[in-house]
């Protein structure tokens, strides 16, 4: 299926599980706007066709990229400011909040490491 759409940004993100639905998080500035969520994957294979030669689609396609540019380094610095918090921290119950909070955030997991002496 082929949809064409005019929008102002695109986020491509994993739905997660949320009661008895699922929910993707945007971010907060657009609170009270409305979106579309489309589902683009299905059964593992993704419905995302490179640009051809179309000059809108190839200026789609760039913006595309420039968000996903643009939540990179928007999660490459907060996960900076989660380290320099880190190696700021020295009570073990700090730093394993912070850990904790990081891991929420990004969706990481991480096991501790007994370090024995």
């Amino acid at each position: 299926m082929n949809i064409t759409t005019e929008a102002f940004a695109v986020i491509d993100k994993k739905a997660k599980a949320q009661g008895n639905g699922a929910c993707v998080l945007v971010p907060k500035e657009w609170t009270g706007k409305t979106v579309r969520i489309i589902l683009i994957e299905k059964n593992g294979e993704i419905a995302m066709p490179l640009p051809n030669s179309s000059p809108l689609k190839k200026e789609l396609w760039n913006t595309y990229i420039k968000n996903a540019i643009k939540e990179m380094e928007s999660v490459s610095q907060r996960a900076s400011d989660y380290a320099e918090e880190l190696k700021n921290t020295d009570l073990d119950v700090d730093q394993k909040a912070l850990i904790k909070n990081f891991s929420r955030e990004f969706d990481y997991m991480f096991s501790e490491v007994e370090i024995k002496k």
